[in-house]
């Protein structure tokens, strides 16, 4: 094995060892997300927008220019909580794979 082979299998083990403290680090986080709801939080509806009181802070999320949704709403609050903004959002979405419709046929004798 020749030393620039040896260099790309040490980067690629260090990049998935990274890659998957990160995914353990994200998981954990969720779980204590989602225990830290379970247990103490508080749900607001209003008119146009969503509060959510989770571990002394307040998380608001607003419909503007659409429809009042309380599940979108409660879903934007924990992503907020969990670090995620909208942007980010919007980025995963743009970058999402789309795919194509597709009828299944069946076979009908």
């Amino acid at each position: 094995m020749s030393d620039k082979e040896v260099n790309k299998a040490i980067i690629e083990y260090a990049d998935r060892k990274e890659c998957d403290e990160y995914i353990n680090k994200k998981e954990k986080r969720q779980q204590a997300l989602y225990k830290d709801f379970k247990r103490k939080s508080q749900v607001v509806f209003n008119s146009q927008a969503t509060i959510l009181y989770m571990n002394g802070k307040k998380y608001v999320s607003k419909a503007y220019k659409e429809d009042f949704d309380p599940e979108k709403g409660l879903l934007m609050c924990l992503a907020k909580a969990s670090g995620i903004t909208y942007l980010d959002l919007k980025r995963m979405i743009k970058g999402a794979t789309k795919q194509k419709d597709k009828h299944l046929k069946t076979n009908k004798e």
